[in-house]
């Protein structure tokens, strides 16, 4: 099994979508990608549509097209993921399972769930910064709640799923 590295275009998309309104910073901090980077691609979604200046908040906005275009990417990546190694929608599935049947913030269900996710961060990338956030949320480490992260994981995973 190789590790997947997602386009950057699509990993910003991602989470602005998850995030609703974002700033650099917050993407970079949700998906491990530089605060320059994720700048440059916000400005080149604004540029075909897909977001926008959150119109006088300190942020950007993912737009109705934007979401649905989130929506259609992550599916076709998994689609293509899935034909070159096929399983890789089962591990999705499998890790969504995992984390919604681990619901409580118990040492061990908060073993079980990191457990899935890094088992699927060792095919897709971009699932990586969720295995750091967690652990630190597990640990009682800096602003992350477990619960928060879990959510936002869910999300992620159902968007994927489609």
């Amino acid at each position: 099994m190789t590790q997947h590295l997602t386009d950057i275009h699509l990993q910003v998309l991602v989470f602005m979508s998850l995030l609703g309104e974002a700033t650099e910073y917050d993407v970079a901090h949700v998906s491990d990608l530089p605060a320059e980077d994720c700048e440059a691609e916000f400005l080149d979604l604004a540029a075909t549509g897909l977001a926008k200046w959150g119109g006088g908040s300190a942020g950007w906005r993912i737009t109705d097209l934007g979401r649905a275009e989130h929506a259609k990417r992550v599916r076709r990546e998994l689609d293509a993921l899935e034909h070159d190694e096929p399983g890789t929608e089962a591990l999705v599935r499998a890790t969504l399972d995992a984390v919604t049947r681990a619901g409580g913030d118990s040492g061990d269900d908060q073993a079980a769930v990191l457990a899935a996710t890094d088992a699927l961060v060792a095919r897709m990338r971009r699932f990586g910064a969720y295995s750091r956030r967690l652990a630190a949320a597990a640990r009682g480490e800096g602003d992350e709640k477990w619960a928060d992260v879990r959510d936002m994981l869910v999300t992620d995973l159902e968007l994927t799923l489609g």
